[in-house]
């Protein structure tokens, strides 16, 4: 009987530091205040979340009232993206409980996410679709939810999140029976924070690891992760930012009574016994009923392997009528059959039987499988006899259906992560042939700009290259003119100078001569005589005077291009016998232009001229040239019989329009048929 004892003790010492105890682990989390981020991550650890105990009806139904009105307005709100505030507010109070508007929130949230691309908030909806669902017991929709959670912090890459997310998973397959598959989580979760041990996260971790160990009877190694935890706590219970201060003393008792358990599996009773007394200690500074109904088990069951506490049933009622006030029927149900072992081993039967038909009473009710298989074994034990004979038919079906249970979960979950993988693969490869098609239509795309602005700048570069043709050419023509102009002038003074010289040396001298004969005639009519004399001698100066003249003469002293200009109007002739008159200032000065300017100028008074020419039937044209506020103003008006607008606009005056853009010069035409017209060029 006491070998019995010890197994069924031991089962349910491991169930409750694993598929039990972990519920007092993570209520411990409840209790911290904790601050940790990555130096990339901007993920906030759910407290609420790790402290996953189920609330009873009216504390739910408490939940949903306190924040009805607040659902309401969420819910008719029209603007959701700027009220994502009420809205995750409200979502993080109602996954608590069974109100139906969960649902609508949490879609229209996800909606929302979806829309601004607010992977962080996805992620969070997430995490309360588990929340909600774990608590209705749909376990395949939990794992759904944290797998889409866990895919958002890879794409993330925040490694701390994707710990905590698999942390959560790792205590799923734990309460759920799937120990390796809970293992592997778990210390994928410590893998992942091997660099970053100074966290709550890390600390659960680790005891979650000791559970497993101790599953295992390897307690040496159950004992070592404890420790790590211990180290941890050690570190960071001083850090108001990562564990509240007036809240460590719960997770240190807990820590505690973890030693105690494992103490107690080495049946070092008396060390199981201090382990547990200190964690009643730390637990008692700030009091939560349901982790010291846990503390109180380890510390009554210590104490009685001990002999010294022959009250251990009372003991275990405290822990018991915790259960039973918040309707825990998972641990009342083990509870029941530890007590019915008690009973047991002292040799009261009846009370033994009675304690395990409760058990399996309440396993039976609530669906409890594998406790209700527990308290079968027991009844079994107790009387084999053929008026029990269906108790074995129903622990053979039990037997069966758990197998099966069990099968069954792990191939839904299976199922579950091939189709989340396989989502996840195709959503790569849909992102993939996007990312390919924008990547070539990108490269299309800027390759027809390339090609635009290739093109755009070969023919920029030919016209430009034209124009620097065109300008070498213009001032070719422009040097030929002022050369035409040089060597007509040179012409014009050398036959001046030539005539010049001939009237010096030829008819001066001559005249001379005949003055001087004159004055040395003997003559009766000596006036008539000095009077000839006198007019030879003004002759003489009048010729010299030409001669100097034509030699030196004034009019060749200005600059060649006015010279140009000048010859330009002058050489107008056209059917209609038009009067040209050309009117410069003396204030204008050519050489202030540059040669571009010139040439333009030339080209277009020229083009002016050839349109009064063919086109005005004008009597008198007049050409004037002056300045105003350092302009240089050309004004060409005829008295013809105009031009129409379109006439000005489209066809005679294109060429001359282009050279005065090109020298930046403004135009202006006034011309209404048949008044005449007026063409001012201001440079």
């Amino acid at each position: 009987m006491n070998k019995l004892y010890l197994y069924t003790l031991k089962t349910l010492n491991m169930r409750f530091t694993g598929k039990l105890f972990n519920f007092l682990f993570l209520a411990l989390i409840t209790t911290l205040v904790i601050g940790c981020q990555q130096n990339k991550s901007t993920h906030q650890l759910d407290l609420d979340f790790l402290f996953k105990i189920k609330l009873s009806d009216p504390q739910q139904d408490s939940i949903a009232k306190n924040v009805e009105h607040l659902t309401q307005r969420a819910l008719t709100s029209k603007n959701t993206l700027k009220d994502r505030e009420l809205i995750d507010s409200v979502l993080d109070q109602l996954r608590w409980t069974d109100a139906k508007e969960f649902v609508t929130l949490a879609h229209i949230a996800k909606k929302d996410a979806i829309k601004s691309k607010d992977q962080n908030r996805l992620a969070s909806i997430f995490n309360d679709l588990a929340v909600y669902y774990q608590d209705k017991g749909l376990y395949d929709s939990v794992y759904y939810y944290h797998l889409q959670s866990e895919n958002i912090y890879k794409k993330l890459q925040d490694n701390y999140a994707i710990a905590e997310n698999n942390f959560y998973q790792g205590i799923l397959f734990y309460e759920l029976g799937l120990q390796i598959e809970s293992e592997v989580k778990i210390a994928k979760a410590l893998k992942l924070l091997e660099k970053k041990q100074n966290n709550p996260v890390y600390m659960l971790a680790l005891q979650t690891m000791a559970y497993h160990y101790a599953d295992q009877n390897n307690l040496d190694k159950a004992e070592q992760y404890l420790d790590r935890a211990f180290q941890v706590y050690q570190r960071i219970k001083d850090n108001p930012k990562l564990i509240a201060q007036n809240r460590k003393y719960l997770f240190l008792g807990n820590l505690y009574a973890n030693y105690s358990m494992i103490s107690y599996f080495r049946e070092d009773y008396n060390k199981a016994e201090i382990f547990a007394q200190k964690g009643i200690e730390e637990i008692q500074k700030n009091f939560n009923p349901f982790i010291f109904s846990f503390v109180n088990m380890d510390y009554q069951l210590a104490l009685y392997k001990q002999g010294k506490n022959p009250n251990i049933i009372e003991g275990l009622m405290i822990s018991y009528k915790i259960h039973d006030k918040l309707d825990y029927d998972f641990y009342k149900a083990d509870l029941s059959i530890a007590i019915a072992q008690i009973y047991q081993e002292k040799n009261q039967s009846e009370n033994a039987i009675k304690w395990a038909k409760k058990s399996y009473d309440i396993a039976k009710k609530a669906n409890l499988n594998l406790q209700q298989k527990q308290a079968i074994e027991f009844l079994l034990l107790q009387d084999s006899s053929s008026k029990n004979y269906h108790l074995i038919e129903e622990l053979i079906e039990l037997n069966k259906v758990l197998h099966q249970r069990e099968k069954q979960t792990q191939e839904k979950f299976t199922k579950i992560e091939y189709e989340t993988l396989y989502i996840v693969n195709e959503n790569k490869s849909l992102r993939f042939k996007i990312t390919v098609i924008i990547t070539v239509s990108i490269v299309v795309f800027l390759s027809l700009i390339f090609l635009f602005f290739y093109t755009r700048t070969k023919a920029k570069n030919i016209a430009l290259k034209n124009l620097a043709i065109k300008k070498s050419i213009d001032e070719k023509i422009l040097n030929l003119l002022f050369l035409n102009n040089k060597l007509q002038q040179s012409s014009i003074n050398s036959e001046r100078n030539r005539i010049a010289n001939d009237l010096h040396d030829g008819v001066i001298n001559s005249i001379f001569t005949l003055r001087f004969n004159l004055q040395q005639l003997q003559s009766d009519n000596q006036q008539l005589q000095d009077s000839l004399v006198g007019e030879l001698q003004r002759l003489e100066a009048k010729i010299r005077e030409i001669s100097h003249e034509l030699a030196n003469s004034s009019a060749f002293n200005k600059n060649s291009f006015e010279e140009l200009i000048t010859q330009l109007v002058k050489q107008q002739k056209n059917p209609y016998n038009t009067k040209f008159t050309l009117t410069i200032e003396s204030d204008v000065c050519m050489e202030s232009l540059s040669v571009e300017e010139k040439i333009n100028l030339y080209y277009i008074l020229n083009e002016i001229l050839d349109n009064v020419n063919k086109h005005s039937q004008a009597i008198n044209c007049l050409v004037n040239l002056y300045t105003i506020d350092n302009q240089l103003i050309l004004t060409v008006t005829d008295d013809g019989i105009g031009m129409d607008k379109e006439q000005s606009r489209e066809q005679t005056l294109k060429h001359i329009k282009d050279r005065a853009n090109i020298i930046q010069a403004k135009l202006n035409i006034e011309s209404n048929n048949p008044v005449g017209t007026k063409i001012t060029l201001e440079i």
